[in-house]
């Protein structure tokens, strides 16, 4: 690897590391704000709709962002087709869904959701216009630019939504937070990006990338139903108060795993797509990628897991505590995302956009086999259901990677092996001081200083390169 795209390689993912820490930070603040205003049902409310917005913005990109990321020579006429397309399909996706709001609320079984989802989904108009905004920061990997503008909006909205809480305007608060959000990095995008469209649309283009990206799409809206299926099916079954607690468990622990995958792997895609004529670089790239996740992953998740009682305690306070242990099984499953969502990043480089539609077809197979087995014995064991459905569903993935690229199941077990053993034998001298410790403060803050201290010095004892190169990295920071 050039050491110029090291460097570039490393600043991109310093900044996306920021960005998500950033993000985090302020959706956690402002959680524990907003949840203790709330209602619970509230939050299952706003969760059940995830499902549409997301698989609107999936058919949206078309994974026509992949696409142009992926293409070496991207031309004007790519991103302006694009950016037409997106707007278009924006319109029609809204028109569908703004006369659908009606079924939806039946289904769910709360009349005022047809005005909530009628609000919610302008989200996907908005979002329509930042799209090609976005995918040329992150092709130019400058994700300096990315972070202000994300941070800056979310900021922004955060302090909306808490104000609209305090003043009592409930669910409507949590639906003001995201179209303020979408509407807000829209407008920061096109200051800072400079990018302007015009009205010519090349069918050239557009059928050149649509040959690769439609089977990303395919693949993404098969992912994103697995993702999203669950809080809508959960309306349908359970108490919209139980649901919210879904909800507030799954976002916690999308806090950690989407941001662990998002500051990895949008960075790192970006490098390792410059690396694809050369496969033994590429190789030894991957396999470094792979160890750096494992090592901050496995600790987060399960750690995370592990204090999820004092935590909910102290933040979002006791009316919660249902939440406790499906944010436990989450956590698992939120390991198993992250190195699924890795592996696809792979396939997907290697140009194999069909083989993300088998597996993700696969993977909701699986998924819906156990939700509709285990739903009748309540959420729990519906989740518990899921992580298993992930367990093996990383197992797949792993064979299929493989297969396509010379970084065998075995290769990549090793590589991120030693982080999850220690990451256990962790979690199992932490759990005693469950018992000792009947303060929530006091327990979190046990669990967490001697948790980082336990892993760290284990990671020595080990030798972990990781580790080691991180430690040098800081140290010459320093000087």
């Amino acid at each position: 690897m050039s050491q110029n795209l090291k460097k570039k390689t490393r600043t991109a993912l310093l900044w996306s590391i920021t960005e998500k820490a950033g993000q985090q930070i302020i959706y956690f603040i402002t959680g524990i704000i907003i949840a203790r205003l709330l209602l619970e049902r509230d939050f299952g409310l706003v969760g059940s709709l995830a499902i549409f917005t997301a698989i609107s913005n999936i058919l949206l990109e078309s994974g026509f962002s992949i696409a142009l990321i992926r293409k070496q020579n991207t031309s004007y006429e790519d991103y302006n087709t694009v950016f037409l397309f997106n707007i278009a399909v924006s319109i029609i996706l809204y028109i569908i869904l703004f006369f659908a709001a009606p079924l939806i609320s039946k289904f769910l079984g709360s009349p005022e959701i047809t005005q909530i989802a009628r609000r919610l989904f302008l989200v996907i108009v908005i979002y329509s216009f930042s799209i090609i905004h976005t995918t040329i920061l992150i092709k130019k990997m400058d994700f300096r630019k990315i972070t202000i503008v994300n941070i800056t909006s979310l900021a922004i909205s955060a302090l909306l939504s808490i104000y609209m809480a305090l003043k009592g305007y409930g669910v409507w608060s949590l639906v003001t937070q995201q179209i303020s959000i979408a509407a807000l990095r829209t407008i920061l995008l096109w200051v800072i990006c400079k990018w302007a469209p015009n009205f010519k649309f090349s069918k050239t283009s557009f059928n050149e990338l649509f040959g690769y990206s439609s089977n990303l799409m395919a693949g993404s809206l098969i992912n994103t139903i697995s993702t999203y299926f669950y809080s809508f099916i959960l309306g349908g079954y359970f108490p919209m108060r139980r649901v919210g607690h879904y909800i507030e468990a799954n976002k916690m622990k999308n806090m950690a795993a989407v941001s662990i995958f998002n500051a990895f792997g949008s960075s790192t895609y970006s490098m390792l797509s410059n690396l694809q004529d050369n496969p033994e670089r590429l190789k030894r790239a991957t396999r470094k990628t792979m160890s750096t996740i494992a090592y901050v992953a496995f600790p987060v998740m399960m750690g995370l897991g592990l204090v999820a009682k004092p935590l909910i305690e102290l933040t979002i306070g006791f009316k919660w505590l249902p939440a406790v242990s499906l944010m436990q099984v989450l956590c698992v499953s939120g390991i198993f995302f992250i190195f699924i969502s890795m592996n696809a990043n792979l396939i997907k480089l290697s140009g194999k956009s069909e083989q993300i539609v088998k597996l993700e077809m696969t993977s909701l197979v699986l998924m819906l086999i156990f939700l509709l087995v285990a739903v009748r014995f309540g959420i729990l064991a519906a989740l518990i259901g899921d992580a298993v459905s992930k367990a093996i569903t990383y197992g797949i993935y792993l064979k299929t990677t493989a297969k396509i690229m010379d970084y065998t199941w075995k290769e990549q077990l090793k590589d991120i092996g030693q982080y999850a053993l220690i990451s256990l034998i962790m979690i199992i001298l932490l759990y005693p001081f469950k018992i000792l410790l009947d303060n929530p403060f006091r327990l979190l803050t046990t669990q967490v200083l001697l948790g980082i201290g336990f892993y760290f010095f284990a990671n020595k004892f080990m030798g972990s390169p990781i580790q080691d190169e991180i430690v040098s990295h800081i140290i010459k920071k320093k000087d």
